[in-house]
């Protein structure tokens, strides 16, 4: 039984001061003798095939280089087709093309803002100048920017290699649901409508690429998962992996933002044909039209009641937009149908999710992905059931929630329920559901109370066709501190700190004397990225197991030198000794040192065991609304989750309110609008309306510990349930104050109005 000292504690994070000071190196700070400045050339159409003169940005004072589709060929042989989402070598045969796969500088275009040029120069402002030059001539091709556009019968089909602009279709069956709803007592459905949102991160996209002296090729980038980028890149320009190093400095969040290639490949580029340093940073309006965004989606959902008021089916029809390109969408797709059957005991389903290209810029990860699209959709319809047969909607959901004992995970293993009991409870009596509320304190005001629940993964180990990886090297030193070797990402997370605590824990050091090295493609082994809910669930048991296998070398060590049987050693506090006899010992340095002197450098690597655990949570929510406005105004927002082990709980309560913050701007003001010609009508942050700290409730957080056997001293994944369930829960609230049923995100007044009119008005009332 490994002794903790530091896991479970609030240790202060290693990046804290670095931070707080604004010494932290991001992309844009970094500085590098020779360096130039990138620009892009974007199109101002949404579907065209263009013709690109580079001669006006050539002339252009102080460009050192650009290219277009007429030069790309110099640098990218062939001009072959890549997966932004980094996926290619995943793929069966790998790096095999699929149709909506990305081109650098393709000849024809398919949204506005798409890159058309890139120039590099020896300032920023000369680069952007000279991208402005650049002579882009149009042949206007028909575009389809909505989804029912893109799905008609007449719609140009704005990728080739398909038959139509359907990119993909994923379905989900079980049991019998069309006797289901054959035999239903009642039918109660709903149509829902969720936007796009974008990660709207602290630190804008950027990268940059230094030509190293020995040949190799260094990406500085803010990427999620540098290995997976080493590889794509270097099948998009024809290099040795071995040529290729990829490192991340700091980075200022990323939220699924980063976890595909947006300015690497152009950066590359340039560099590649300039010979020099190259760094590219978008402007915060490039960020909104350049990087991917979370997919909207419309849906229509059914559920089938019996006469006892028992869910016996549901069916769910649904329409993603994927904008122009693949990316993640096909895995999202699959995320948004699995998660309609992930948190509730329902014999019969038929759930079906059709994505579809669009001209409009490029869906992605977000966090969640595809979670709250489905998520929202289920939750409102199991307030609007519950009411239906008259049970309360947090009885409705114990009576139905997935069943004890079934198979669950790569690995069949039984599911364990005592968590979600757990939460559930802790929730409920927490937030005082079933008392009554006081009332709201004017008479246009009515209040409301809603709730919602889900189930979440830690990671993607058993997804088909997906690498689900991570490795960590423990290595020791002289002094008796220890380098940690992991690819995890430090994105805001505090990953680096908790890695070390379970470090420092296993091995029986303090927590100061570990030192976890950023992610670097060339020092780190292989990790599949930070998302899915896994970095700390996944990157914490190899850092254990490297751990253990460290310590019980040594252990062994020390056993050779003290002339005791390592059975009867221990360590704690950078001492290793007897049991019993804490006075006679070696320290870790010491022992580092003579071990070295033998012949044995205590390094350890160890991985991931392909294992998932699943996470639980639970929001309530109570809403004022004006019924003569529609103003809705969240009064308290409660967020309960079960985290299996805080390993630092100050880091757990800051990803879980973060989560639940970004979950309340999906449910209230955040829509990216694309316009009738594909044009970003709100891509900046004035005119998109990002929820700030104060605009919104306290966040209450409450965790929940119910240890997972296969987490690293039980822990689980914590950043992404949380995001999920504001928005229904705020919806449900919706329902509970006005008997309104509002399915269209976000909940705007103006929204909200116009159902409290349509009500009105059915009902005989007073508009």
């Amino acid at each position: 039984m490994i002794e903790t000292r530091s896991v479970g504690r609030r240790v202060e994070r290693v990046d804290a001061l670095s931070k707080a000071l604004g010494t932290a190196a991001y992309v844009e700070d970094i500085q590098v003798p020779g360096m130039l400045h990138a620009a892009l050339t974007r199109s101002f159409s949404p579907h065209a095939v263009v013709t690109v003169e580079e001669a006006p940005a050539r002339s252009a004072p102080g460009v050192e280089g650009v290219l277009s589709s007429a030069t790309i060929g110099t640098v990218a042989p062939g001009g072959p087709s890549f997966d932004p989402a980094c996926h290619d070598f995943e793929r069966d045969p790998a790096f095999d093309p699929q149709p909506g796969d990305f081109r650098l500088f393709d000849r024809r275009v398919r949204y506005v803002g798409e890159p058309v040029a890139a120039v590099a120069a020896r300032t920023r402002k000369e680069a952007q100048a000279a991208a402005d030059r650049v002579d882009v001539r149009y042949r206007p091709l028909t575009s389809a920017v909505s989804i029912e556009d893109a799905i008609a019968m007449d719609a140009v089909v704005i990728h080739d290699s398909i038959s139509s602009n359907i990119a993909d279709t994923f379905r989900v069956a079980t049991g019998d649901p069309e006797s289901a709803f054959a035999g239903a007592d009642r039918v109660v459905e709903s149509g829902f409508d969720t936007p796009r949102q974008k990660q709207c991160q602290l630190e804008p996209t950027g990268c940059l690429v230094i030509p190293a002296t020995d040949g190799r090729m260094e990406v500085w980038t803010s990427h999620q998962s540098p290995h997976r980028a080493r590889s794509t890149l270097a099948h998009l320009f024809s290099i040795p992996e071995t040529r290729l190093r990829v490192v991340n400095p700091e980075i200022g969040g990323a939220f699924g933002k980063a976890d595909a290639l947006t300015a690497e490949p152009y950066a590359l580029a340039l560099s590649l044909v300039t010979g020099s340093p190259v760094r590219l940073v978008f402007s915060r309006t490039e960020d909104f039209v350049g990087t991917e965004a979370r997919h909207p989606m419309v849906a229509e959902v059914a559920m089938s009641l019996s006469a006892e008021g028992l869910i016996t089916g549901v069916k769910a029809r649904c329409r993603v937009d994927w904008g122009a390109y693949r990316s993640h969408s096909p895995r999202v797709l699959r995320v948004i149908a699995n998660q309609f059957l992930q948190t509730y005991d329902i014999p019969n389903a038929d759930i079906e999710v059709v994505g579809v290209f669009t001209n409009t810029p490029v869906a992605g990860a977000f966090r969640g992905y595809g979670g709250p699209q489905s998520v929202f959709a289920l939750e409102h319809m199991m307030d609007v059931a519950a009411r239906s047969v008259g049970v309360d909607p947090l009885a409705f959901r114990k009576r139905h929630r997935m069943r004890d004992g079934v198979p669950w995970g790569p690995q069949g293993r039984p599911l364990d329920l005592s968590g979600f009991d757990e939460t559930l409870r802790v929730a409920s009596e927490t937030f005082g559901w079933g008392d009554s509320t006081a009332p709201p304190p004017e008479s246009h005001l009515r209040r409301g109370r809603g709730m919602a629940m889900t189930s979440w993964k830690s990671g993607i180990a058993g997804k088909p066709g997906s690498i689900d990886l991570s490795g960590a090297t423990v290595c020791l030193n002289r002094d008796g501190t220890v380098d940690l070797r992991v690819a995890a990402i430090e994105m805001g997370t505090g990953i680096r700190t908790t890695l070390a605590q379970i470090c420092a824990d296993t091995l029986g050091v303090a927590v100061g004397s570990v030192r976890t090295v950023p992610a670097d493609s060339a020092a780190t082994p292989f990790d599949s990225g930070a998302n899915a809910s896994r970095s700390l669930y996944r990157c914490g048991q190899a850092v254990m197991a490297a751990a253990t296998k460290a310590r019980d070398r040594m252990l062994a060590s020390a056993a050779d030198i003290l002339e005791v049987d390592a059975a009867d050693l221990t360590v704690a506090d950078g001492v290793v000794f007897a049991v019993g006899a804490p006075g006679y010992g070696i320290s870790v340095a010491d022992l580092a040192r003579r071990a070295l002197m033998k012949g044995v450098d205590i390094v350890e690597t160890a991985y991931t065991e392909f294992e998932n655990a699943p996470t639980y949570a639970v929001h309530c929510a109570e809403v004022d609304i004006d019924i003569d406005t529609g103003e809705l105004t969240v009064n308290r927002m409660l967020a309960v989750q079960d985290v299996g082990t805080a390993i630092n709980p100050t880091i757990v309560e800051g990803q879980i309110e973060g989560a639940t913050h970004q979950g309340l701007g999906y449910a209230l003001t955040e829509e990216l609008i694309v316009d009738e010609g594909g044009v970003l009508v709100n891509g900046n942050l004035m005119d998109y309306t990002v929820t700030y700290a104060g605009d919104g409730p306290t966040i209450e957080v409450q965790i929940v510990e119910c240890p997972d056997p296969t987490g690293p001293f039980g822990a689980k994944g914590a950043g992404e349930p949380s995001i999920m369930l504001p928005a229904p829960a705020v919806a449900n609230a919706v329902l509970d104050a006005v008997r309104v049923s509002v399915t269209s995100l976000p909940l705007t007044p103006e929204k909200l109005l116009a159902a409290l009119t349509d009500r009105n008005s059915d009902e005989g009332l007073p508009v």
